[in-house]
């Protein structure tokens, strides 16, 4: 088994945690973290201090238009697309696995 010698930024695993990281940037991360206990153990400490953020955080009124916008913005969607299919790359029916 080798020994890992090098490991993110504190910075880079608490983007990690938040979920602002890019794909390719979460996925370098998530297989380091699969090998290593200590930037593991940071990523969860990190989840658990946001959770405890968002827990102490005071709630603030949505602005009243917001879901109109938001039904206005999706109803945007290009009609010309076809719908996903219900079979997967596999052949496993996916509308027979709910």
């Amino acid at each position: 088994m080798s020994t890992i010698r090098h490991h993110p930024r504190a910075e880079t695993l608490a983007s990690y945690a938040s979920g602002r990281l890019d794909e390719a940037r979460s996925v370098v991360i998530a297989t380091h973290a699969a090998s290593c206990d200590a930037c593991r153990t940071a990523i969860r400490d990190f989840e658990a201090l946001g959770g405890v953020c968002l827990q102490a955080a005071e709630p603030v009124a949505m602005n009243p238009s917001a879901m109109a916008r938001f039904w206005a913005r999706a109803g945007r969607q290009d009609a010309g697309h076809a719908p996903a299919s219900s079979r997967a790359a596999n052949d496993f029916d996916l509308a027979r696995a709910r």
